[in-house]
């Protein structure tokens, strides 16, 4: 009965009925007993609200209840026994870490092509098994053809704003929509997104992944057939996304061909969660955030042949904010070469750092502020070292000016958090890399200024 009374009030056509209606579900959510259905019931009335305020106070509240239920079910769990010890929730894994986003209204979404039934498990089946209901009750599956902008179908049927999307398949199976919303431009690793082939052969522009190295090169992983073993590639990723009025969070989930994806999802399903040295699963770098980038690039092999694949996984990369590399044979995560930071300056003056080309997740602070002034001083002046004098009278880096000392402790903690070998401090402080400056003007990326190997600076 209060539970009707309360829905009641938050469908009422008084924004305060409203307002007080959510704020009393989250006091007394312990005591209405709501099932998985009616948390389904709230979600899909929050995301007809249309009063910013309300809406936000709706948020607030299904995330709390969501906390509660998860916790109380946990509980539940514990005393029955029911969980083996290996898979206790540790918040500093990174398999865990790579599902956590689905706890929330999430949505995985998947493709069939009618012309290519698949004879073996599916990957959205091996999803479905780590993503399962008891954990993960809000999460929805969908499926739709391939080619068929199903992306624009899932969009137009969702009755709420989802906190995660599992894409399993290349990005452009699901429409230019998809490619527009879901697909990360500064991505390490790419599968082409052009129509595929029609036919089962392998074609060597299709059936590859692409890799960055540095800033210029590139490397391509092609799926290969020797005799009766097929070799495959494959990318796992997790990206923040702005989808609709908010962020999200992608995990992608692919492979050049169907065997690929197979392989990518048992990694991230099950493989990632198991034993590595002395640890319970691979643990997280420091520093890791909840919007932070997680790419892995996987080979998969198996024989052809009736049977349902057999696949031998091996992780080939791991990479966290595109400096934390995974060190397979050591367990250990260590700084990845840096070659060239570039900054990126849009239109109202905000800006981004990038390092060998690709986005960095980087909170806006003095520090941020800093590398940004210490690359536009270098891309001015061509010189390595740095005048800290000058860097120390920077009022846009400073709320008040901070002497030598200061500013040569901030390069340092830069040094040892996020640039390494960039950065050299001795008598003087130097920054070795290469550096650019780009200005985004009415959409157009213009290169304003550069300090490229020992030629000193270039207009």
């Amino acid at each position: 009965m209060k539970y009707l009374l309360l829905l009641e009030k938050i469908k009422s056509e008084s924004r305060t009925e409203r307002l007080l209606g959510w704020k009393q579900i989250g006091s007394d959510c312990d005591d209405l007993q709501l099932t998985d259905e009616l948390i389904r019931d709230l979600y899909r009335i929050a995301h007809k609200e249309e009063d910013p305020e309300v809406k936000a106070e709706a948020s607030l509240t299904l995330s709390e209840v969501v906390q509660r239920q998860l916790s109380a079910a946990g509980k539940k769990r514990l005393r029955k026994k029911r969980r083996r010890k290996t898979f206790v929730r540790h918040k500093r894994l990174a398999a865990y870490w790579l599902w956590d986003p689905f706890r929330e209204p999430s949505i995985v979404v998947s493709s069939f092509d009618l012309n290519h039934i698949k004879r073996d498990e599916n990957a959205e089946t091996v999803i479905g098994r780590r993503v399962g209901f008891e954990e993960f009750p809000f999460t929805e599956f969908h499926r739709y053809q391939a080619w068929r902008n199903g992306w624009e179908r899932v969009r137009a049927n969702l009755e709420f704003e989802p906190n995660a999307v599992c894409i399993v398949g290349r990005v452009g199976l699901f429409g230019r929509k998809a490619i527009a919303e879901l697909k990360d431009p500064n991505s390490r690793f790419s599968l082409p997104t052009q129509d595929g082939p029609s036919g089962l052969e392998i074609d060597e522009l299709f059936h590859c992944v692409h890799e960055k190295i540095g800033y210029q090169d590139e490397d391509v992983h092609r799926t290969e057939r020797n005799g009766s073993i097929i070799k495959d590639y494959a990318i796992v990723q997790r990206y923040p996304m702005l989808l609709g009025s908010g962020p999200i969070t992608v995990v992608h989930i692919a492979g050049a061909k169907s065997l690929g994806s197979l392989g990518a999802a048992q990694w991230a399903a099950f493989n990632l969660f198991q034993q590595t040295g002395t640890y319970d699963g691979i643990p997280l770098p420091e520093k890791t955030l909840a919007n932070s980038r997680m790419e892995a690039l996987v080979s998969v092999e198996a024989e052809i042949s009736e049977a349902p694949w057999k696949p031998r996984i091996q992780l080939e990369r791991l990479v966290i904010d595109n400096r934390h590399v995974w060190n397979i044979e050591k367990g250990i995560w260590e700084k990845g070469p840096l070659h060239r930071i570039s900054v990126l300056i849009h239109d109202d003056n905000s800006y981004d750092i990038l390092f060998d080309g690709q986005l960095i997740q980087m909170e806006e602070c003095q520090g941020k502020r800093l590398l940004r002034a210490a690359v536009e001083q270098k891309a001015e002046t061509g010189r390595e070292i740095l005048d800290l004098e000058l860097l120390a009278a920077d009022q846009t880096i400073w709320s008040k000016r901070d002497g030598e000392p200061n500013v040569r402790g901030r390069l340092q903690d830069l040094k040892g958090r996020w640039v390494n070998t960039a950065i050299r401090v001795d008598r003087d402080v130097r920054l070795v890399k290469d550096v650019e400056v780009y200005r985004v003007e009415k959409g157009t990326t213009k290169l304003v200024k550069s300090c490229i190997g020992s030629g000193g600076a270039n207009p």
